[in-house]
């Protein structure tokens, strides 16, 4: 179910499929076609450079996502100090309902704002999955802060995350079972086919990565995707760059010269001095079996790091050396591409390096003039805990870091 109101310039369908979204490419495949639905989505204009979106699952009631949506929509009207007292707002409004044994509800709300690089959207989650970031680079990253669903956590737990797009840079938002839809062996969707099929799509439009994630479903599934399977992809033009000013003049054309451009400057931090990421994150790209995978490696590590708001750990280079010597390693044996993978548990950093090989890495002395061998004794140094987990098609390698204070 779409929701807008009377707000300035509410965002719409304007196709099939097509979202009115200035300045930016989005696009909305799936979803329920009337208002007796469980799920719903909802995209509006809140200031002269601030959209709310919101995408979640109502479960337990008939009709709970059409209030959940209106509700949404009243958190946007009153938006101004974050997305967290947004949550909080949201919280208080549906706690009356929550034990009445009608169920749960969950969603993620998020706010876009365009800046001359692209956009920023911070994100807040309520038990609901969370955005995907598909970036031009080549890898994706799940973002947003967890939290509980709504009128269960008495108005704490929620948080926010934010995050730039550059051109190119995608965000894509599901709802209505995608996650959670299962293949015949019991396999959720977004356990390994989301990211593969993200991975696969990197640098595609946002209506085309929309209709990828759709197909992947019913894929998975065998059959068709769950009924009101929804998927909202938000997406920063790949020319945005070339006339900047044009492109925010047309998307905002009330906006004053000396306006109200987000002030995120890139590189400045925007969270507390010992912020820490909520987790669980994970972050992954898929490389050629080829030595220049290696420094591609190393640069996606670091990059997600620092994007994680983990920048000593960056500094310090345990988890970029990490990488690079299980990547290293599996270029020199492997012929299938490698899936490297960052994922954070609020105490450990965890490195896995996957390929479609089934045997089983070897540690052995390394002599005093030999320039192979010493990876899995540099990595046996630097790690918590090192192990091999078999995979479908082959094995991962994987190494935890100790990233508590």
């Amino acid at each position: 179910m779409a929701l807008t109101n009377d707000l300035p310039s509410p965002l719409s369908l304007v196709g099939p499929g097509e979202l009115a979204l200035p300045g930016m490419d989005a696009a909305m495949r799936g979803g329920p076609d009337d208002a007796s639905g469980t799920s719903f989505w909802v995209a509006q204009r809140c200031a002269p450079n601030r959209w709310v979106l919101a995408v979640g699952d109502a479960s337990g009631r008939q009709g709970r996502a059409a209030l959940a949506g209106s509700e949404a929509v009243q958190a946007a009207r009153s938006y101004h100090t974050g997305v967290t007292s947004a949550m909080q707002l949201l919280n208080r409004r549906f706690a009356p309902v929550s034990g009445d044994g009608h169920g749960t509800l969950g969603l993620v709300f998020a706010v876009l704002e365009l800046d001359r690089c692209g956009a920023w959207v911070t994100i807040g989650s309520a038990g609901h999955p969370r955005p995907v970031l598909v970036r031009r680079a080549g890898w994706i990253d799940v973002r947003g802060q967890a939290g509980p669903p709504l009128g269960t956590a008495g108005g704490s737990g929620y948080g926010e995350d934010r995050v730039g797009l550059g051109p190119g840079d995608a965000l894509v938002f599901t709802a209505g079972g995608v996650a959670d839809a299962r293949d015949a062996a019991g396999e959720a969707f977004s356990e390994e086919r989301l990211p593969e099929t993200l991975l696969a799509a990197v640098g595609q439009p946002a209506g085309v990565l929309a209709a990828e994630v759709l197909g992947a479903v019913s894929d998975h599934v065998g059959g068709d995707a769950p009924a009101e399977a929804t998927v909202l992809v938000v997406r920063v033009p790949d020319d945005a760059a070339d006339d900047p000013d044009k492109r925010l003049r047309s998307a905002l054309p009330t906006l004053s010269a000396d306006g109200a451009l987000p002030g995120y400057p890139v590189g400045v931090p925007h969270w507390a001095p010992n912020q820490r990421p909520t987790p669980p994150r994970e972050a992954r790209i898929l490389l050629p079996p080829a030595e220049s995978s290696v420094p591609v490696g190393r640069r996606f590590a670091r990059g997600v790091l620092h994007s994680w708001r983990l920048s000593d750990l960056a500094e310090v280079g345990d988890v970029e050396l990490t990488t690079s010597e299980l990547l290293g390693n599996a270029v020199r044996y492997g012929e299938d591409d490698i899936t490297v993978l960052l994922g954070y548990d609020g105490t450990r950093v965890r490195v896995a390096v996957g390929d479609g090989s089934r045997l089983l890495p070897q540690s052995r002395p390394a002599g005093a003039f030999d320039v192979s061998g010493r990876g899995l004794p540099i990595v046996e140094a630097l790690a918590a805990a090192v192990g091999v987990s078999p995979t479908v098609d082959g094995k991962r390698v994987w190494a935890e870091i100790d990233a508590s204070r």
